[in-house]
């Protein structure tokens, strides 16, 4: 049996305007945001390095980036890796599946479809497709104005 949707986290509702008493979970858990962009580990090559900075300057902009995320941007970043690499290795073969290494390009083929899917589950989680991005509201331009005026 299904669920249904899977729950809006507060922030979100408030931000959207629809949080009510009856709707918000009293003692919902809030994680500490990151400070600044972390550095990247050194697990990853250029390319996952590249994708690591990339992502956590636009997560960090919109105020999403925190400390306890930092392993599932790892996932991400290796996962984008992968793909690469199995990517490049299909494009080098001009039939793909019909030479002598049909079998080591077949499994390249599956490596990269696989990387694919589990990025797509994260870019949905996180909001990186038009869809799921739909959903997150942007951080209004203007309170981030007002609020460094309203500290002094």
């Amino acid at each position: 049996m299904a669920r249904g949707r899977k729950p809006t986290p507060t922030k979100i509702k408030r931000q959207r305007g629809t949080a009510r008493n009856d709707r918000v979970l009293a003692n919902e858990v809030e994680y500490a945001l990151a400070d600044g962009i972390p550095m990247p580990p050194e697990i990853l090559n250029e390319e996952g390095k590249d994708m690591w900075i990339l992502f956590c300057t636009q997560a960090s902009a919109i105020g999403i980036l925190t400390k306890i995320a930092q392993p599932q941007i790892l996932d991400y970043c290796l996962q984008w890796q992968i793909y690469l690499h199995s990517a490049e290795i299909v494009a080098k073969s001009a039939t793909p599946g019909y030479d002598d290494e049909s079998t080591y390009l077949q499994k390249n083929y599956r490596i990269m479809k696989e990387a694919r899917s589990q990025m797509k589950v994260f870019e949905s989680e996180w909001g990186l497709t038009p869809a799921s991005a739909s959903r997150i509201p942007a951080p209004d331009p203007q309170q981030k104005k007002e609020s460094k005026w309203a500290e002094l």
